[in-house]
């Protein structure tokens, strides 16, 4: 399994002389650890686990955490995280290329798009949607759609 968690130091280092200056919040100390356990493909109920608290309270910060960012959705917190981490990447080659349908189906789910409004814009079923996912997920090697976003980014399927 690749290292997804590499680009998370990048952006905490950058993030951290920034907030020197003001005080942490109790919400601040969960970013760094649950970003790398994201990164790495632990399910929230796991990362509640290891940090002996709620899967609801992770929620809850990960959605703090896509505010922060910027992102719609976990996908799209796993590119911006690639982007930051490697500001002016090499595309590495990957031997499996997507197919047009996924291709479209990746673009709309990094802007966004909900996976029904997905399948309404293609006409297709909600389903087939999920399936697609699950496949670029099995090619990617990635465990949840935040390593989808990153290995995206980082691959050049974007």
């Amino acid at each position: 399994m690749q290292d997804f968690a590499g680009g998370a130091a990048s952006l905490f280092t950058a993030q951290s002389r920034l907030e020197a200056e003001s005080p942490r919040r109790r919400s601040d100390t969960f970013d760094e650890p649950i970003l790398r356990l994201l990164l790495n493909g632990v399910p929230d109920k796991a990362i509640a686990a290891r940090l002996q608290v709620s899967e609801r309270t992770i929620q809850r910060h990960v959605r703090i955490l896509l505010a922060k960012v910027g992102a719609r959705n976990r996908m799209q917190l796993g590119q911006i995280l690639a982007c930051r981490s490697n500001p002016h990447p090499h595309p590495q080659p990957h031997p499996q290329r997507l197919t047009e349908f996924d291709a479209q189906i990746l673009k709309m789910l990094l802007q966004g798009q909900a996976e029904s409004a997905i399948a309404e814009t293609l006409s297709v079923s909600r389903r087939t949607v999920q399936r697609s996912v699950k496949g670029m997920m099995s090619r990617a090697g990635a465990a949840n759609r935040v390593q989808l976003g990153w290995h995206a980014q980082r691959s050049g399927w974007i």
